[in-house]
């Protein structure tokens, strides 16, 4: 294939977001608030329109990266979302087919990497640049986290082309650059997030008011970044926990003992503003296919949750109206069921990357594991809660946190159009309650605190899809029609998604690398680096 130069490829990954079921990009890739040039004049359009783009690669903004990212499959392995809607194959099936994998990898990695490359060669503006680095330290930990090996410290815009066909759709990225070990990515990773927090440290009283509107999550607001940063290194380091304990336990002190700290308040919040959250196109708007998840309703609903009516609406089956219904995972039925209970988003509804309940969370694990983390598990585990419940606009925690009785509730499918529908029914997959328990046993603890977690930081999908393979919690239910072909054993879960289709045709001796790095075959049944419990 002719090799493009690199404004080539910038130009076909902004018009070509990832996706392989239509070729409406510029309609639903593009992020619409993109800078014009009028706006920035001139001298600092590139600065600005690559800063945005970067930006909205993190959690994908672009309406179908977004969904086959954060819907079809975070959604469902994490139990947030499941589908109004059947396909021959899909994630929540374990088998969903070979092109759908081009956009967590690809589509993230070819998207992001004009942009970042661009905004190296258009300013040397310290703080834009650190920010550029942060942001691809936050999208490039998910896409080691869905994958392992990826290219990372050999990765540049220019180690690869993008591919349309005739009709203007996306059809691959091809990359040239050798794969990192899972390990290895994480390690440079941690070094990428030193060096930009130590230059932002240095320019914490620079004027940023020339970018700042273009800045989706923090204005220009330095030491927000800081934060951010270090809530990063935060949760790398408990991703690690398990397989480089002393190394997460220094990772994560550093983070928290840094002089600016970590998110500590929900003004403090790491949020991509957006005016056209694709969440609400395919939830409630015109598409009306994303269906509240069977076991998030089951743990919500159980607990009496106050947030439940704020992230779902009530379902809509006769004699059930005042009640919440979700989608058990894994079904394969021929007909839609809109009854069920949908999320609650609008058009403008900001996508959170990072929130001070999670890292409220991931200081009461790292208490739990004897970690200097600035108080103990409980009264961490405490804080995590309240944080939540205060970003959602609830005063009144303290009913839901001296809870001790109430426990997830039975899962009962209604909707007797579904055949079989009384199979999918569940019981109760846990019985941990709310309150905290200082007697209990480290396990009981560790999954209190995540399940709680995962609870507060909805709609993260991929985020706690991740701490589900890491820890085993919140406890699932197993999926109904495992189309795996054995690949993924009955009552299990996949451990990750398979090596890019389209790397075996253009990369192939890297990917040969990659499955070597992997420790075992490119299934969705091998083990990440860290998934070491």
């Amino acid at each position: 294939m002719k090799k493009k130069n690199k404004l080539s490829i910038i130009a076909i990954a902004v018009a070509c977001l990832a996706q392989s079921c239509t070729g409406k990009f510029l309609d639903y890739n593009t992020d619409h608030n993109q800078v014009t040039e009028d706006e920035l004049g001139r001298g600092g359009y590139n600065v600005g329109s690559a800063l945005m783009s970067l930006q909205s690669y993190v959690v994908p903004v672009g309406l179908y990266l977004n969904m086959y990212v954060e819907w079809l499959c975070g959604g469902a392995y994490s139990g947030y979302w499941g589908a109004d809607k059947e396909w021959g194959g899909k994630f929540s099936t374990y088998n969903a087919p070979p092109d759908w994998n081009l956009s967590p990898f690809n589509d993230v990695i070819g998207g992001f990497y004009p942009s970042y490359d661009l905004l190296k060669t258009v300013t040397e503006d310290p703080v834009v640049l650190a920010i550029g680095d942060v942001c691809r330290v936050a999208a490039m930990q998910r896409v080691t986290d869905m994958v392992g090996p990826i290219p990372y410290t050999q990765m540049r815009a220019n180690s690869g082309d993008n591919t349309v066909d005739n009709n203007g759709t996306f059809q691959g990225t091809m990359f040239a650059a050798p794969y990192d070990s899972q390990e290895d990515v994480y390690k440079a990773l941690l070094t990428d997030l030193d060096s930009a927090i130590d230059r932002l440290m240095k320019n914490r009283l620079a004027e940023t008011a020339w970018f700042a509107k273009y800045d989706m999550v923090y204005g220009g607001n330095v030491e927000n970044w800081v934060r951010y940063a270090n809530s990063l290194k935060l949760r790398i380091a408990m991703r690690m926990a398990y397989a480089a304990p002393e190394l997460a336990r220094q990772t994560a002190e550093e983070a928290i003992n840094q002089p600016i700290g970590v998110i500590a308040a929900n003004s403090q919040n790491a949020i991509r503003q957006v005016d056209d959250n694709p969440l609400f196109t395919m939830a409630t708007g015109s598409w009306k296919q994303v269906k509240a998840g069977a076991d998030i309703i089951s743990y919500m609903s159980g607990y009496k949750d106050p947030r439940l009516p704020l992230y779902f609406t009530n379902c809509t089956y006769k004699g059930h109206e005042k009640e919440w219904a979700g989608i058990r995972n894994g079904i394969s039925i021929s007909i839609g069921y809109p009854e069920t209970s949908d999320p609650v988003v609008t058009k403008t509804t900001p996508m959170p990357w990072f929130t001070a309940a999670e890292v409220a969370f991931l200081k009461a694990e790292g208490a739990l594991r004897g970690w200097s983390m600035g108080g103990d598990a409980g009264e961490l585990y405490n804080k995590g809660i309240t944080l939540s419940f205060e970003q959602n606009g609830l005063a009144d925690v303290v009913e839901y946190l001296n809870n001790e009785t109430l426990k997830p509730a039975t899962y009962t499918c209604w909707n007797t159009n579904i055949p079989g529908y009384a199979a999918l029914g569940f019981a109760p997959q846990s019985d941990i309650t709310i309150k905290w328990d200082d007697s209990a046993s480290e396990e009981k603890k560790l999954e209190r605190v995540i399940t709680q977690k995962w609870i507060a930081i909805y709609p993260l999908s991929n985020e706690a899809w991740a701490e589900f393979r890491r820890t085993g919690y919140p406890k699932l239910a197993p999926i109904v029609d495992n189309r795996s072909g054995g690949l993924v054993p009955q009552g299990q879960f996949p451990k990750r998604i398979t090596f890019s289709v389209t790397e075996y045709q253009n990369n192939r001796e890297n990917v040969q690398d990659a499955i070597g790095l992997l420790g075992g075959p490119d299934t969705q049944n091998t083990k990440l680096w860290w998934d070491k419990k």
